[in-house]
């Protein structure tokens, strides 16, 4: 089995992503859109395809870019943790949210990919802790013209 998504809009990539892990497939997957990532965007093909908007995936998605996140939160209440941590995800991904051809490798733009990089490591590092134990998953990031 194998699973293809290209240019998957916000949390499209990650549910892709998800069915391939449950499935144990192999996937290719070329992400977009990731201002869509933010918990307060609504995405139109959600709800025309479902007629709800929920979000099915809770950014960041990664143990470790989460406790990172978390971490660096100065605040005792482990919910507030999470609030925020997810507030500054959602700070990266409308970042990371960038595709202007001619200026995207221009040095002012090296924000905004490195904030792609972390919304990008934040999927790789979810499928690798997805199964831990699974000594045949192969997961790699690769760079794409233009970036």
């Amino acid at each position: 089995d194998i699973g293809i998504s290209l240019h998957a809009c916000g949390e499209a990539s990650d549910c892709v992503l998800r069915k391939c892990l449950e499935k144990k497939a192999s996937w290719v997957v070329c992400s977009c859109c990731c201002g869509k990532l933010r918990r307060d965007a609504l995405n139109p093909y959600t709800f025309q395809s479902t007629g709800g908007n929920e979000k099915e995936v809770s950014y960041p998605q990664s143990k470790t870019l989460a406790s990172f996140m978390n971490a660096t939160v100065d605040h005792d209440d482990v919910n507030a943790r999470c609030v925020e941590s997810a507030k500054r995800f959602d700070e990266i991904a409308k970042a990371a949210d960038y595709s202007e051809l001619g200026d995207v490798r221009k040095p002012r733009n090296a924000c905004r990919r490195a904030a792609k990089s972390v919304v990008e490591w934040d999927r790789l590092l979810y499928c690798k802790e997805y199964d831990a134990t699974d000594n045949n998953m192969h997961v790699v990031l690769t760079r794409m013209v233009p970036w």
